[in-house]
């Protein structure tokens, strides 16, 4: 079952479109990345899920039916932009605050146990204004919790972490998505530290998603290449045209070659000095998540 499933979505402010035709599929049990420059939409579109805005044209599903079912949007956990706390108090009178603004009655096993999940269970009586921005943005994941949701959508949720409190961030939502089998969507810049937990992507631009695809599907289009430099690159790629069995030999720089699908370099650089041509650099490279970004943005790091 899709636990997001968006058709033709579309949101316009004024004589601005934001969001514009997007369609996206979130399988239940995923962790989906959601990635995209500043102002490409992403945002909207995650308010449009939550129902904090109405979409202009097309139709938002959760879990078969419809975002404006009240028992679809109270599967709901959402940590969009900044987490709203209280500073002076402690996490555990910061979830009770949040448990009675949502009505839930005698609220001290369940606030017990959004605070284990996110491993804030020892931090007693201490004020949140001293706590770390990790942990304060596990307390913020604490209180999306509070509801007992199935989804989490997050924006940005690791944005102006030290490594530490990323590192915490990342094994919270992993132990989310895989002991508790809650499907996250997320948004990040940082797309190294994404790239570590997402199991799906969608990549949009623009108002529109330019692909989804799966982490499996990435591994296998991130291909590891070859990089040769030389004074002289014409000639040497005309030699590997002849001589190499390779995928693809693409001259990409001024004096750099790319060459996919073979990783003998031995066999590359005895190739050309025996025909007395040069190299200046002979190296190994492997399109990672930014990488693969960048190219699909029309970026010129991976052209």
């Amino acid at each position: 079952m899709l636990a997001i499933e968006i058709d033709n979505l579309t949101k316009r402010f004024n004589d601005k479109t934001a969001v514009n035709s997007l369609s996206m599929h979130v399988e239940e049990g995923a962790i989906y990345g959601f990635i995209g420059d500043n102002g490409s939409g992403k945002s909207t579109t995650q308010k449009m899920i939550c129902g904090l805005l109405n979409q202009t044209e097309g139709t938002i599903k959760l879990f078969g039916k419809s975002h404006q079912d009240i028992t679809m949007r109270r599967k709901i956990g959402l940590l969009i932009e900044s987490p709203a706390l209280f500073p002076y108090v402690s996490a555990y009178e910061n979830m009770k605050l949040q448990a009675l603004n949502l009505g839930i009655k005698n609220p001290k096993k369940r606030i017990e146990s959004c605070l284990y999940k996110v491993g804030l269970k020892d931090v007693g009586k201490k004020k949140v204004k001293n706590f770390s921005l990790g942990m304060k943005q596990r307390l913020a994941i604490a209180i999306s919790l509070l509801g007992n949701p199935s989804l989490l959508i997050l924006d940005e949720p690791i944005n102006g972490l030290d490594p530490n409190g990323i590192i915490e961030i990342r094994n919270t939502l992993l132990e989310l998505n895989t002991k508790y089998n809650i499907t996250i969507l997320i948004s990040s810049h940082i797309l190294g530290e994404l790239s570590k937990i997402a199991t799906h992507y969608g990549i949009i631009k623009d108002g529109q998603i330019v692909e989804e695809i799966s982490a499996q599907e990435l591994s296998k289009r991130c291909e590891d290449y070859m990089i040769i430099k030389s004074s002289e690159i014409d000639q040497v790629k005309e030699v590997l045209d002849q001589k190499l069995t390779a995928d693809e030999i693409v001259k990409s720089d001024v004096n750099e070659i790319k060459v996919y699908g073979t990783m003998d370099g031995k066999r590359v650089n005895t190739l050309l000095v025996e025909k007395g041509y040069i190299i200046e650099e002979l190296s190994f490279q492997r399109m990672d998540l930014e990488g693969y970004f960048l190219k699909k943005m029309g970026g010129l790091a991976y052209e």
